[in-house]
């Protein structure tokens, strides 16, 4: 196995490739030979020897690479029995892209296959190597032969819109692309109408999944402008075809949906677009990111927030294959072929296997957990399979007929377009939910200074230091009294009110919500306040934060998953010295 490897990478010199700095650049370097890249454990008679195994790969599959020092390729053969041996490679993705495996097991089956022969085999040579398409690349780029295709991306991408999906959390300052996943299967029968819609449109099963999923994020929106980006394969040439490395780019494409559009008319616009998306595809994407979107923003990603992979595999891969079971990890959902499990680099990721040989479609959906719940990204792609159904039936209904709405809110539900809140936390939200566990903090005020604050002027005070620092402008909070559910207060602060203004609105909120409390609920309050101390109850899920004022001061229960004590502590601290503001304003 080692040498059918070391052939491997002695044709496709991508495989014994660094990247090195020099002055500040990087450039290429190709090694003689892989060197130290593969590991044997023979684990044959001991113990527990398929656990030692998982050890073993587990580690391997964490280990980083430095791509300029280590061998880009690890290799590990672990044998359990003679003839039962688990087999496992890693590889940086400076160096493999999603059309390599198919190249490389091919390649790899044939060199190991003579080498068990005693022979050596001999492909017909490559007509280039990674480095000559570097070198093309550069060349296109010096000579500005791809402002052409860097004009058709000015065209079509200027001004890009921002999706706004309902998020079940706002969006952070800065992304921490901490993400899980959650998988569905595409059954045989509707992949089959699906392909027939398709070839009826002389469109692709992409473009076809690629129309349905912008129908739904449009129909989720409320947008009839939506970009989704996706990578292309790169190998524009047929010197290409064969070769191993990296060979990706980015193309982003944008539906228009205006004017109620039936699946078949954006289905044919889809399919023009991807046909001059790849025929404009050689320009990089960060070139077309510098040219569209100059001013980054760090809690989103440039241009779009949402990718559409569709990943062509070899047969019987499995998808997001586990040596050691299904292919799913406990915490953070399917696993993810790519990226490590519990991250997420977009808000959201739809990527599709399409296994040669197979009648379904696999698909995980990789989403930030900083953004959604599981629930939710369930709801959507349920709320996205029966679209692709519906269009299976008839293609030319409106898009307004086609279901993936979200169900309309009752006339008295006063969640009605609130964009979700929460507080900036010291840790991502836990992907299913946590445990609810909770701390105290009580800050101690003299002279009875805690209850002479008033209770409109106290939530006036809690309501500014929120949403300043979630930067919201509203929030829903669970105001909770002595008996009952807590009343859900909708407190808007756009207008950028003063303290005083605020209380006085806080006061008129109360009031109406006193006299006619809303007969739904409980709410999923992620801020509580018990200003007058009753002591009553919270109903539903464990807010995350929960403030009350006692006779001796303020104290603040607090989700220990989400919130370090230091933290708590000066939100404590901060909302008295504002407390104290509203009450001298008052006065």
């Amino acid at each position: 196995m080692r040498l059918a490897w070391e052939d491997l990478a002695e044709r496709h010199e991508a495989l014994r490739s660094n990247f090195v700095s020099v002055n500040g650049r990087a450039l290429l370097s190709v090694r003689p030979e892989l060197g130290d890249f593969f590991r044997f454990e023979d684990l044959t008679g001991q113990p527990d020897a398929e656990q030692t195994a998982r050890d073993i790969l587990r580690a391997e599959s964490q280990r980083s690479l430095d791509v300029e020092r280590d061998p880009l390729v690890r290799v590990t053969l672990i044998r359990l029995a003679p003839d039962d041996h688990l087999f496992c490679w890693l590889t940086h993705h400076a160096v493999n892209d999603g059309w390599a495996p198919q190249i490389l097991m091919r390649e790899l089956m044939e060199f190991y296959e003579a080498r068990r022969e005693g022979r050596t085999h001999r492909f017909e040579p490559l007509p280039v190597q990674y480095r000559d398409y570097a070198h093309w690349q550069r060349e296109l780029m010096d000579r500005g032969l791809l402002e052409g295709q860097l004009q058709y991306w000015r065209e079509r991408l200027t001004d890009p819109p921002v999706l706004t999906l309902p998020t079940d959390r706002p969006r952070a300052v800065r992304r921490d692309y901490a993400g899980a996943a959650h998988s569905l299967t595409l059954p045989p029968p509707l992949v089959d109408r699906l392909r027939a819609v398709g070839v009826a449109e002389s469109a692709t099963i992409f473009s076809v999944l690629l129309t349905s999923l912008s129908m739904t994020l449009s129909r989720w929106s409320g947008q009839d402008d939506v970009v989704v980006g996706t990578p292309t394969i790169g190998r524009t040439r047929p010197e290409l075809w064969g070769l191993l490395g990296f060979f990706n780019n980015t193309i982003a494409l944008r539906a228009d949906l205006s004017g109620d559009p039936s699946f078949r008319r954006v289905l044919r616009q889809v399919r023009t677009d991807v046909i001059e998306g790849l025929e404009n595809q050689e320009i990089p994407f960060d070139a077309v990111v510098r040219e569209i979107a100059p001013d980054r923003d760090p809690a989103r990603n440039p241009i779009f927030d949402v990718m559409y992979v569709h990943q062509t595999l070899p047969p019987h891969f499995v998808f997001g294959e586990n040596l050691f079971g299904p292919a799913v990890d406990e915490e953070g959902g399917p696993l993810f072929p790519g990226l490590p499990p519990g991250t997420s680099k977009f808000d959201l990721s739809v990527v599709v296997g399409e296994r040669a040989g197979a009648d379904d479609l696999d698909v995980v959906v990789e989403y930030s957990t900083h953004l959604f719940d599981r629930s939710t990204v369930a709801d959507l792609t349920r709320s996205w399979v029966d679209l692709l159904w519906a269009v299976t039936e008839d293609a030319d209904v409106p898009l307004s007929t086609l279901p993936g709405r979200l169900p309309g809110p009752g006339p008295n539900d006063v969640l009605t377009g609130l964009r979700p809140f929460e507080p900036p936390t010291d840790r991502p939200r836990p992907p299913d939910g946590g445990t609810g566990a909770t701390a105290r903090h009580t800050l101690v005020l003299p002279d009875g200074t805690a209850p002479g604050f008033s209770e409109s002027g106290l939530l006036a005070a809690l309501v500014t230091l929120l949403t300043v620092q979630a930067e919201a402008d509203e929030l829903l909070l669970g105001l909770v009294r002595a008996d009952g559910t807590p009343l859900p207060l909708r407190i808007d602060v756009a207008d950028e009110p003063s303290l005083t203004e605020l209380a006085a609105r806080i006061a008129r909120l109360t009031a109406e919500a006193e006299a006619a409390p809303p007969t739904e609920g409980p709410w999923p309050f992620d801020v509580t306040a018990d200003p007058q101390g009753t002591g009553g109850r919270t109903d539903g899920p464990v807010p995350d934060l929960h403030w009350s004022v006692t006779d001796d001061g303020i104290t603040v229960d607090y989700r220990i998953e989400l919130f370090d004590e230091p933290t708590v502590l000066a939100l404590a601290d901060n909302l008295v010295v504002l407390a104290r503001t509203v009450a001298a304003s008052a006065a």
